[in-house]
């Protein structure tokens, strides 16, 4: 069992928070194709190797799952996500804005909504509510520049799919966070601006529909249309560091 990191934007981490979401998906970086003979396959600067096909003719996965996909189930994300520190250490380097040997703390205010606070000479964090004075805290740090014991969300994988963007259902939607529209008219993922301003909100009339407009959204116009091979994790989120999480067995 290992540990990742994986990043999320606000909507989705606030999802994570209220339990809306149990899973995500990641384009593969190396997208796979289908043989003449109908075989899933890999290209690696010229080296093609196949995977096979299952018993019903569509491609088989388990194989390259096991092998190629990085996360395994049983293992842990520690979760990233837009941040930001006290302003006067707004010059200093994400890694060096705490740490146990330091004779200062930290306070942390997520872009999402809530707050961290971790005292000076341990590593006793304390997570709160959404603070009210913001203007303690200095610029924007984007995800991929938070350090580890800034996380507050920790992910345990319990199953790892490789399959086509497309092949996703309405369940598995509204496991990635779309959720019922509180007119009663669709569903959308709160705080996701529709990309028409003349809109108040993005939403569509099915889970799945809605996913597919939120994908868009997120990768570009005309992504969803293109529909890569992706990895799904499900998971199930703690709201914690990863350091004050207990491994579960896969």
């Amino acid at each position: 069992m290992a540990d990742h990191f994986i990043s999320f934007s606000a909507p989705m981490i606030r999802a994570l928070l209220d339990g809306s979401k149990t899973q995500t998906r990641r384009v593969l970086k190396q997208q796979p194709f289908i043989d003449g003979m109908g075989n899933f396959c890999t290209n690696d600067n010229g080296k093609v190797t196949c995977w096979g096909q299952s018993i019903d003719g569509l491609p088989w996965t388990a194989n390259f799952t096991k092998w190629r996909v990085k996360a395994k189930a049983g293992d842990r994300f520690w979760v990233k996500e837009d941040w930001r520190t006290f302003i006067s250490l707004d010059a200093v380097k994400p890694r060096d804005v705490w740490s146990k040997d330091q004779d200062r703390g930290a306070g942390i205010a997520f872009e999402a909504g809530g707050s961290m606070a971790i005292t000076k000479g341990s590593a006793a964090y304390s997570f709160g509510e959404e603070r009210d004075d913001l203007a303690a805290f200095g610029k924007l740090r984007v995800a991929r520049f938070m350090p580890k014991w800034a996380s507050r969300l920790t992910l345990t994988v319990s199953n790892v799919r490789v399959q086509r963007l497309q092949d996703i259902t309405d369940r598995d939607a509204l496991a990635e966070g779309i959720v019922k529209h509180p007119s009663g008219l669709g569903y959308w993922v709160p705080g996701v601006e529709h990309l028409d301003k003349n809109f108040p909100w993005l939403s569509r009339p099915t889970p799945r529909e809605m996913y597919a407009a939120l994908w868009d959204t997120i990768h570009g116009s005309g992504e969803w249309g293109k529909n890569p091979w992706v990895t799904a994790f499900t998971f199930a989120a703690v709201n914690d560091n990863i350091n004050n999480v207990e491994r579960v067995a896969a």
